[in-house]
């Protein structure tokens, strides 16, 4: 792991070594081939080895993409330190800070989380789509109970991905609260948070299903001491 980046001193990464397991499967999307129906993560993993056995320094890409594959695992503290190796090589890459944000998200730093998606947003070049970064943020602001903002959030992240269902559930309940006088109470932020975990997953089936392709994830709770190994002796 690298010494140090930009980051560090957020309490999210300070206390990175305490992170719980917590497999993300949606995230394996992302490794899914366009020719193949089925995303193997065994071969992902191989693949990735063999990346990382030719590129002596990985590359930011290489690092990013092995994050992800840790966040799929459920390795929550390999995927933040490919991360971090990622930023120490790039420390205003979009899309790595989106990534950590998301996973620091899901461990329970919600300012922290807001903090990276934000400047996520501010870094993203002007032909990037930033619908997810609105949809981070209004994820962290739902998380923390500030109706408003989450509704600005939402409506940017309509605007810029129309018809994403997830984001469309929930601004529709909370404009529904906002008319009838509802306060944003506890019940429905422990509700939506479910919601919106789930409607992503369902919506990432979908969208796969409607390319013409049906998702299976098929990969061993654990994945091999030699990838960890590779890593490890690799990373800058």
């Amino acid at each position: 792991p690298v010494k140090h980046t930009p980051y560090d001193s957020l309490e999210a990464l300070t206390n990175r070594d305490k992170y719980p397991v917590l497999q993300e499967l949606e995230v394996a999307v992302i490794f899914k081939k366009a020719h193949s129906n089925i995303i193997n993560l065994t071969a992902v993993e191989l693949e990735l080895q063999e990346a990382l056995s030719v590129e002596k320094k990985p590359s930011l890409a290489l690092l990013n993409e092995v994050g992800n594959f840790w966040r799929v695992q459920g390795n929550t503290v390999e995927a933040v330190e490919c991360f971090r190796s990622a930023l120490h090589l790039q420390p205003d890459n979009a899309d790595v800070l989106l990534n950590l944000a998301r996973l620091i998200l899901n461990m329970g730093f919600i300012e922290d989380a807001r903090s990276l998606a934000y400047r996520s947003l501010a870094v993203a070049s002007p032909d990037q789509n930033s619908w997810l970064q609105h949809f981070t943020l209004a994820d962290t602001y739902e998380q923390s109970g500030a109706q408003e903002e989450t509704i600005r959030e939402l409506s940017h992240t309509l605007d810029l991905n129309p018809g994403f269902k997830p984001a469309e559930m929930l601004l529709s309940h909370l404009k529904q609260k906002q008319e009838t006088g509802g306060g944003f109470d506890v019940y429905f932020l422990w509700t939506a948070t479910i919601i919106l975990t789930m409607s992503m997953l369902v919506f990432l089936l979908l969208y796969a299903l409607l390319v013409g392709h049906r998702v299976q994830v098929s990969a061993t709770w654990q994945s091999s001491s030699t990838f960890s190994t590779s890593l490890s002796s690799s990373t800058p």
